[in-house]
């Protein structure tokens, strides 16, 4: 229902209310309702590569989901065209959009593709991304129903998605429609309410500034030290030295939270903050302790050095061109003004009172504040996402880092109050008294159980398994080995062990071979190797395949002195992978499948450019498919003789009655009520030709 059946929904209604309303069109509002997502956006890249509407699409706006519900995120706009940011800012009643999320979903942290890259790279066409991103536990499975997606939100993206729509309609300067500057944009919403937004050339002298006005604060303080008996030398070495201590603070932080992740991991009880997040807290979020004689004067010295090293990472994300170092200019502007408006209403530190702290807390109130909202639209995000990024990578680890470094940057300039408090090691040491605590309750209870069925808090753990048959043939076209068995794509570090005492087969789950071939001579639906290389296969009878499955080599021959052309017909199901790699000394130049240069996987196979073709139609019936690849070979090749790649075919029944077989639903039969299952038949055939 989320993706993309709700943003449907909005796009229809939104039709509507333009037609109803009789808005008068300056501009021709196109709307496509476009299928094929899952087939790696072959029905966007149709439309902008092929149809005679595309050329004239001067922006887009994109709906997507990661989540059922929830605001709408702007996590991607551009690449160029910042006018269609500034409309957003101008007219949008309800903003939420920050260059944070969109430099982390172009990172690729967070796995997923959407039609905005096809239209950017094929179409060179700009435009707005937006997503849900809340309850991401049911995103792409069967519980993502209508009655998961709140009103609220359609109404809500509605809303945006409309006056988005009329603003654009409303420009008249057509300047600013031509303007395709590639200057990129700084942005961010303020907790909602309104957004802020500069262009990247002006960063140099924003970062400036603020780095000028947090030295002058620095100065200040050191002069305002002088008066309680410190010299300037004095003072400055020992914020030096405040510096190290609160660089080793951090990274002994890093460290306790990466014990406890590690002890979690070694003790069978990761993941528990998946369906309750609260735990992240208690586990992760500790304040650190500090001993430190001279109350007054060594507070500000180590408040100092929290802004001297804030005003350092702002300019390194300058330099390094992170647009998300706007993080850092919230602090260093605020925490700079906190000490010079504290220096001129409270010049005698020892004489600070109530009325200095809530002075204190209203200005580093703000980056606090706007940070925290950040950090939550971020683990809202990120703990759904870690049950469907694999298990090769320790999600538990990730989570505890990314904990850490959250509330580090949160309690960072809040720290140094326990210097003041009347009872500071009573303070220190309750965060301690908690993550103990809550150490015991997840070891002795099943209040650390990670997943959850209940239609009332859904945190399903999530299942992808295909019942494969496979064949290896040699260099001689012989069949010398055939087995079948049950894949298992692991999604998170907890499988296959979270199922074992339900689903018995589990226990004899192996860890898959990546040696025996060419993407692990598996077949991988999708080229998805960078994050999911960790998998288990489970030995099982043999079955019949309902459509067979086949390659074959239909002729080959030289089309230059040291190219060699391969010709292939292969027959199968409607959704096929071709996966091959050339042998040592021998690479792939050209082929007939797309006249561009063929691009290599980001995977190497001892050592060769593996190669992965999605191939997939919509007749009912199997069609031969023919293609051929073009070979660069050494001199001397015999083209009778020598062998020129290894290449594998995997065939797909994703659908109909060819599903499944058997032995899988009855092993799909067993599973909890806490997990939820993307199950399938395949079939693999791997040669040498």
């Amino acid at each position: 229902a989320s993706d993309d059946g709700a943003a449907c929904a909005i796009l229809l209604e939104l039709l509507r209310v333009v037609l109803k309303t009789k808005l008068k069109l300056n501009y021709n509002i196109l709307f496509l309702f476009n299928g094929a997502e899952e087939n790696i956006m072959q029905a966007s890249h149709g439309f902008i590569t092929q149809h005679k509407w595309a050329k004239d699409v001067r922006a887009f706006i994109n709906l997507e989901a990661c989540g059922a519900g929830g605001r709408e995120l702007l996590f991607q706009v551009g690449p160029n065209n910042p006018w269609l940011l500034e409309v957003y800012s101008q007219v949008v009643p309800y903003p939420y959009a920050s260059t944070l999320a969109q430099e982390i979903f172009q990172s690729g942290v967070i796995p997923g593709d959407t039609d905005f890259r096809v239209f950017r790279d094929f179409g060179d066409i700009s435009g707005v991304d937006f997503a849900w991103s809340s309850n991401g536990y049911v995103y792409h499975t069967k519980y993502d129903t209508v009655d998961q997606i709140p009103l609220g939100s359609l109404q809500r993206t509605g809303d945006n998605i409309l006056a988005l729509l009329r603003g654009l309609n409303e420009i008249t300067d057509q300047r600013k429609i031509t303007d395709t500057s590639t200057n990129d944009l700084i942005f961010f919403d303020m907790l909602g309410a309104f957004m802020v937004r500069w262009r990247a050339n002006l960063t140099a002298v924003i970062s400036i500034l603020a780095a000028a006005l947090s030295a002058f604060a620095v100065h200040r303080n050191m002069r305002a030290a002088k008066r309680l008996g410190t010299d300037k030398t004095t003072y400055y070495a020992a914020m030096m030295k405040a510096i190290g201590v609160q660089c080793f603070g951090w990274v002994l932080a890093f460290a306790c939270c990466l014990t406890i992740a590690l002890s979690l991991t070694v003790l069978g009880r990761t993941m528990s903050w998946y369906a309750r997040p609260i735990w992240i807290y208690f586990l992760y979020v500790r304040q650190l302790k500090k001993s430190i004689p001279n109350i007054w004067t060594l507070f500000q010295v180590y408040y100092d050095a929290i802004q001297i090293l804030w005003t350092l990472l702002l300019l390194v994300t300058y330099t390094l061109g992170i647009r998300s170092g706007f993080i850092a200019l919230l602090w260093v502007v605020f925490s700079a003004v906190q000490s010079l408006i504290s220096n001129r209403l409270f010049p005698d530190a020892r004489k600070r009172s109530l009325k200095w702290l809530l002075l204190y807390i209203l200005l580093l109130g703000i980056p606090f504040v706007q940070s925290f909202y950040l950090d939550l639209g971020a683990i809202g995000m990120f703990l759904p996402t870690m049950g469907r990024t694999g298990s090769a990578f320790n999600s538990e680890i990730i989570i505890a880092a990314m904990i850490c470094a959250m509330f580090g940057i949160l309690f960072s300039f809040f720290c140094q109050l326990v210097l003041v408090a009347q009872f500071p090691h009573i303070l220190q040491r309750i965060p301690a008294s908690f993550t103990f605590l809550a150490l015991a309750v997840l070891l002795l209870t099943d209040l650390g159980f990670p997943y959850s069925g209940d239609v009332t808090s859904l945190a399903p753990q999530r299942f992808f398994i295909s019942n494969v048959d496979r064949k290896f043939y040699d260099e001689n076209k012989k069949l010398v080995d055939h087995d079948a068995g049950f894949w298992l794509i692991d999604m998170d570090i907890n499988t296959p062990e979270s199922v074992e005492m339900a689903v018995s087969e589990m226990k004899r789950a192996k860890v898959v071979d990546c040696s025996r071939g060419i993407y692990c001579a598996m077949p991988y639906p999708l080229p998805v190797m960078n994050f999911i290389f960790k998998t288990h296969y489970i030995e099982a009878p043999t079955f019949e395949v309902p459509i067979e499955t086949d390659l074959r080599l239909t002729g080959r021959v030289h089309v230059a002195t040291d190219v060699i052309r391969m010709n292939f017909t292969c027959t199968g199901p409607d959704h096929m992978n071709l996966m091959f790699a050339g042998l040592p000394g021998i690479e792939l130049q050209t082929w007939s499948l797309d006249p561009e240069k063929p691009l290599a996987s980001t995977h190497q196979y001892d050592g060769r450019n593996m190669y992965f073709v999605y191939y997939s139609h919509s007749s009912l019936e199997p069609k031969p498919w023919h293609f051929h690849l073009d070979f660069k070979v050494p001199p001397k090749f015999n083209i009778d003789k020598d062998l020129v790649l290894d290449i594998t075919l995997s065939g797909h029944f994703i659908h109909g009655k060819n599903k499944t077989t058997p032995q899988l639903t009855n092993l799909m039969s067993r599973f909890p009520t806490w997990t939820t299952a993307t199950y399938w038949t395949s079939a693999l055939r791997s040669y040498k030709f």
